[in-house]
This record gives structure tokens, C-alpha cells and sequence, in this order.
């Protein structure tokens, strides 16, 4: 389901949510970004996030690196009473970045992605998350990509499709959704797990060449947020728990606060 992005919904109301939800939080960056505005937006970003700002070369690389950590930090402080600027995080041993666990801060999961014209977070109660997006516009060697990453099975998929360069960032977006949700790294060949999609890309489920049964630890979605992007997303189910993710919902953000950006 897709929502606009509500300003003054209850944070509490919007918490409890997450016991049976997944929220995808999106902004179209597309975009120009005043000074003014980027300095504002500088202003709440930690240090380390301002000196990974400061290495990208090139101005949309900044532009789409800042919008999507501001929109992490709005959307983060809509469940709990955090001012946007005092988030803090660390990154595992892997480099998968997590929230710094304070006092009192309830337990929240998130994972990013930024794509040409797209930012986005997803957001969860305690379960470990990934979200991948691509720009379907993009041009790319794909059937030299897919020999190589994708199965057998996906590489058919590929081979019949009617729209080739979305069915392959639809597999894309799911394998890079799935290893973020793993937070530590791909071990082994991609070409060891493959994707099938049901009807209309909706139904999402993965099998290992090893493992004779359907791997059911994850959940997984696949969206179209605009015409011109795929988004998907992978969702750990946990251990000893009957908590299960029974609706994904996507949020449009048409302004982000402070500054009046909106589009």
C-alpha cells in the first residue's frame, strides 16, 4: 500500500505500526539543492556523514548522499521523540550502518539505498532489513551482468521477458536487498540462490541450489514507486518469534521539512 508522507501522525500510533509492518519511506531527488539548503541539511548530518559527503566528486553524487540521510532522519524521528540531528550510528563488522543503542531509544531497524532520481529507507520494529532500488532507465551490459551474477533459472526468466531491462533490476534489486538484509557481505557465488517471481512480480520467494526446500527465513516485495524505478526489499524473519511483516507500506515524501524542499 502507498500513503503520502503524514506530518503530524502520532509517533506512538506510527510505532506501533511496525509490530506487524514495514515501512518505505521514498523521495524523488530530482531535484536542485540552493546553498542554503545544503547547508541546513550539512547541519544535521554527523561528522563522519559530513566527511563521506565531502568524497564524492561530483555534485549529484552530494546531492543524492544528503537527501537520503536527511530523509533517514525524518523518518526515524517519526517513531521516537529525537530531535533529526541527534541520531546517532555505528556500522557492524560488516559496514552494514545500525543505530546507536542508547537508553530509552526503542529498538528500530533501518537500511537506505539512492538510485538516479530516487532516495529511500525502510524502517522495522527489531527485524534486519535490506532495500535495494535502480533506476529502470538506466542502460547496461545486462545479459553479460546476469551470465555471470544471476541462476540459470533467473537467466531464462531474463531470456523470455518482455521488458528485459526491468526484469533485470528486479533480480538486481533483490539480491542486493537480500545481502544488506544478511548485514554481512555475500559469501560464496550469487549464482547459489535464485529468485522466482509470481504474478504481476508480487509473490517473491528465493531457493538455495543446496537446500531442497524453499528458503522461508525472509520475506521479500518488489515495487514500482514511479515509472521509472524498481524497489525492492528483504526482510529477516526472527528467530524464535511468530513475528511476521503482514503489510509493507510505502510512504511518499513530498516535502522534507526545514527548508521546503518538496517536488
Amino acid at each position: 500500500m502507498k500513503f503520502p508522507f503524514e506530518e503530524n501522525i502520532d509517533k506512538s500510533v506510527l510505532f506501533n505500526q511496525l509490530q506487524t509492518e514495514a515501512h518505505i519511506w521514498f523521495f524523488r531527488d530530482d531535484v536542485q539543492l540552493s546553498d542554503e539548503q545544503s547547508v541546513v541539511y550539512l547541519s544535521q548530518l554527523s561528522v563522519v556523514e559530513r566527511q563521506r559527503y565531502q568524497k564524492f566528486y561530483y555534485d549529484d553524487g552530494k546531492k543524492s548522499y544528503l537527501i537520503t540521510h536527511i530523509l533517514l532522519r525524518i523518518a526515524l524521528s517519526k517513531y521516537a521523540d529525537v530531535p533529526v540531528e541527534a541520531w546517532q550510528f555505528i556500522c557492524n563488522e560488516h559496514g552494514k550502518p545500525e543505530i546507536a543503542r542508547v537508553a530509552d531509544l526503542p529498538e528500530i531497524s533501518f537500511n537506505i539505498t539512492h538510485t538516479n532520481g530516487l532516495c529511500a529507507c525502510v524502517i522495522t520494529r527489531s527485524a534486519a532489513v535490506g532495500i535495494d532500488a535502480e533506476n529502470i532507465n538506466r542502460r547496461c551490459k545486462y545479459k553479460g551482468l546476469a551470465k555471470r551474477m544471476f541462476s540459470d533459472d533467473e537467466n531464462e526468466a531474463l531470456d523470455v521477458s518482455k521488458n528485459p531491462y526491468q526484469q533485470f533490476y528486479n533480480f538486481w534489486t533483490l539480491r542486493e536487498a537480500y545481502v544488506k538484509a544478511l548485514g554481512t557481505g555475500l559469501s560464496g557465488s550469487s549464482k547459489d540462490f535464485s529468485f522466482t517471481m509470481g504474478g504481476n512480480d508480487k509473490c517473491v520467494s528465493i531457493n538455495h541450489v543446496n537446500q531442497s526446500a524453499e528458503d522461508d527465513n525472509h520475506q521479500f516485495a518488489l515495487y514500482k514507486p514511479t515509472d521509472d524505478h524498481v524497489l525492492s526489499v528483504a526482510i529477516m524473519k526472527q528467530k524464535d518469534s511468530d513475528f511476521i511483516v503482514k503489510q509493507l507500506v510505502i510512504r511518499e515524501v513530498f516535502v522534507l521539512p526545514d527548508t521546503g524542499l518538496c517536488i
